[in-house]
């Protein structure tokens, strides 16, 4: 469900600054603003709404969510996981001070942290992932902690 939640509060998010680059090339055209502001005047503005909802959704729930689970499974090394599990709080904590360095810690963090796990998946052949095995995580009695398979 984290990664789930995590994908889609990506996804979201690059709606969103698509769109804010879209309307900034518009403004930026004096013989379009006016069709432009028609057509947003037009737009059901509630789409733009829950994209921001999916957005901040999946960035802090799936993050956090996604985080556990990967401490849980001991699929990646503690720090990697904690990484993912307080990347959306640090984001959220550099917004609140309007920090933009915190923010891009955050975001190295969290792509540190997707390279190693990424890094642990591929390098986990087919039989070993359907016995619920990770390459380089810790082996336990009846295979990787937090399997259910």
């Amino acid at each position: 469900m984290g990664g789930v939640l995590s994908i889609a509060g990506f996804v979201a998010g690059m709606i969103a600054v698509v769109n804010d680059q879209v309307v900034i090339a518009l403004a930026d055209e004096a013989d379009l603003r006016p069709a432009a502001a028609a057509a947003l005047d037009s737009s059901p503005a509630w789409v733009l709404n829950v994209v921001l909802v999916v957005f901040l959704a999946g960035m802090m729930i799936g993050g956090i969510v996604l985080g556990v689970a990967l401490l849980r499974a001991k699929v990646v090394p503690a720090w990697a996981a904690v990484a993912v599990l307080a990347a959306p709080l640090v984001s959220l904590a550099a917004h609140i001070v309007d920090v933009k360095a915190i923010d891009v810690v955050s975001g190295l963090m969290t792509t540190a942290a997707y390279a190693l796990l990424a890094q642990r998946l591929l390098v986990t052949d087919d039989a070993a992932w359907d016995a619920g095995e990770v390459a380089g995580a810790p082996a336990v009695r009846g295979g990787m902690v937090g399997a259910t398979s």
